[in-house]
């Protein structure tokens, strides 16, 4: 292939530009690292020229040998040496004059010890007294309470006794009613809750058990002296069921 003007022209012209561009480059290579070169940590560089002293003129030396002025002394601020006003202390109640007393002051009795003794004795009683006038009131408002809740109670079996009774009396069952073949045991296991009593016991039977018991009556044995296992001996019996004992019982009830 053969090379013409034109490709000549064109290669000395890449050539050149290829050329400038290199120095561009350099010159922006020199001026980053100038400008970005880190400060001393002491301090910028301080540059100074040598001078050789022989070389200098006479009025230049005399300058350098003359000595040193020393700066006027600043002027010190004035003091003013009187002191500032300082405040009035209050006057404290124990500060305060105490006017004398015209005359002295009488003395004070010692209170007798037996007298005082006596005092707190009839305060002490006094107390003692309010107290057991106070449980006593309370006992009674407790023992009042015990008896109304006792009665309702008994209020409620007698009429629950009454109806029991009503219904066994409308039943027809043989030659009578259920309730002429019937006996029915209602009562309680203690006389007197309060004291834990099994004796003196009420109960209530209800029935003929086949004309065996009659009715329309009201027993009362001697106090503490029938338990409830008497009364139970004596009910077995009529059931041909013969029992020695039954529990703390001494024997069957008469009357019965």
């Amino acid at each position: 292939m053969k090379e013409t003007r034109a490709d000549t022209n064109a290669a000395v012209v890449s050539a050149l530009a290829l050329h400038a561009l290199l120095f561009a480059l350099m010159f922006l290579g020199l001026w980053w690292t100038r400008a970005s070169t880190p400060v001393s940590a002491a301090g910028p560089v301080i540059e100074a020229d040598l001078v050789d002293p022989n070389a200098l003129s006479a009025p230049m030396r005399r300058a350098l040998d003359a000595p040193a002025k020393a700066p006027p002394p600043e002027p010190q601020p004035v003091q003013d040496a009187t002191p500032p006003p300082q405040p009035v202390p209050e006057p404290t109640p124990q500060d305060a004059p105490v006017p004398p007393q015209p005359q002295a002051q009488e003395p004070v009795p010692e209170p007798d010890a037996r007298e005082q003794q006596r005092v707190e004795r009839d305060s002490e009683a006094a107390e003692r007294a309010a107290r057991e006038q106070e449980e006593k009131r309370r006992q009674e408002q407790i023992d009042l309470t015990e008896r109304q809740r006792q009665d309702a109670a008994e209020k409620q079996r007698r009429l629950a006794q009454q109806q029991i009774a009503d219904k066994l009396a409308k039943i027809d069952e043989a030659d009578g009613t259920l309730l002429d073949h019937s006996l029915l045991l209602y009562g309680s296991n203690m006389g007197n809750p309060n004291q834990h009593l099994h004796y003196d016991v009420p109960h209530v039977l209800l029935g003929k058990n086949h004309g065996l018991m009659k009715g329309n009556r009201h027993i009362a044995y001697p106090s503490k002296t029938v338990s409830t296992g008497n009364l139970l001996l004596s009910l077995l019996d009529q059931y041909d069921i013969h029992q020695d004992s039954i529990g703390d019982s001494t024997g069957r009830l008469t009357s019965l």
